[in-house]
């Protein structure tokens, strides 16, 4: 069993060796003998009131059907709403859902690994992101933090954990499992934080520019993902935020703005 731990915006306390890492999602690495801590970078309380409204991504329906309880049940969410693929998520996306809260498996078909997870983190840049994910494997835990992901929660762990890990999220902290104090000696990569590449005034991430570069010369989505190497799925995601970015619902659209 995975037990987890979380830590606030300021500074985790308790002993342990400390380890620097600048991931995006990380100012370090602390770690004992008996916890693991991941000090969270500089995150604002979520300041989040009223109804809750939260995102299920993740192709078992079963599981979809149990975090939905849990989440309303045990962790104070009030609206839930549930995709099974990363197309179904960008057509809620896309018809105007904004949740607050997104729970995210990135093992699923169509997904590109983590570039689906910065898709959607682009898409809903007010939004919370938690992976679900049934890996306890340290690097893919480091490297969804490191992506930006504000808690990673094994399928393992109890649902009184996984609904205190919830709710530590929404307090505006990071959540990262005991499964980190494996190989504890090694040092997280530095990640490069995400980029810029204006384009007429509008702010576009690089991959977004790089889909929106494609689109401009006639591109079909198919086209666009084999290019780029992404799943067709990450690149809708795409789509969508360059969508709610110009304030267009169409490829023709974006292509009279942009040309």
């Amino acid at each position: 069993m995975v037990e987890g731990v979380n830590a606030s915006w300021g500074a985790a306390s308790g002993e342990g060796q400390q380890g620097e890492a600048t991931h995006a999602g990380l100012k370090a690495l602390i770690s004992g003998p008996d916890v693991c801590k991941v000090v969270a970078r500089d995150l604002e309380p979520s300041g989040m009131a009223g109804t809750v409204t939260a995102l299920i991504v993740d192709d078992h329906q079963l599981f979809r059907g149990g975090l939905k309880l849990l989440l309303q049940d045990m962790a104070g969410v009030g609206q839930v709403f549930e995709v099974g693929s990363l197309d179904e998520a960008h057509e809620a996306i896309a018809s105007g859902l904004a949740p607050d809260l997104v729970t995210f498996d990135l093992n699923m078909p169509g997904l590109s690994g983590l570039e689906g997870l910065s898709a959607l983190q682009d898409a809903l840049p007010g939004a919370r992101f938690v992976v679900v994910s049934a890996s306890e494997a340290r690097e893919d835990i480091l490297g969804a933090l490191g992506a930006g992901a504000h808690g990673y929660v094994p399928k393992s762990l109890p649902a009184a954990e996984v609904a205190d890990a919830i709710s530590q999220v929404l307090a505006g902290r990071l959540y990262a499992p005991r499964a980190l104090q494996r190989a504890v000696s090694e040092t997280p990569k530095p990640a490069v934080a995400e980029s810029m590449a204006p384009l007429h005034g509008y702010a576009f991430t690089n991959r977004q520019r790089n889909v929106v570069d494609l689109l401009l010369t006639g591109a079909s989505t198919r086209k666009i993902a084999g290019r780029l190497g992404l799943a067709e799925g990450t690149v809708k995601i795409h789509l969508a935020a360059i969508y709610r970015l110009l304030g267009v619902n169409s490829r023709a659209e974006v292509i009279a703005r942009l040309k």
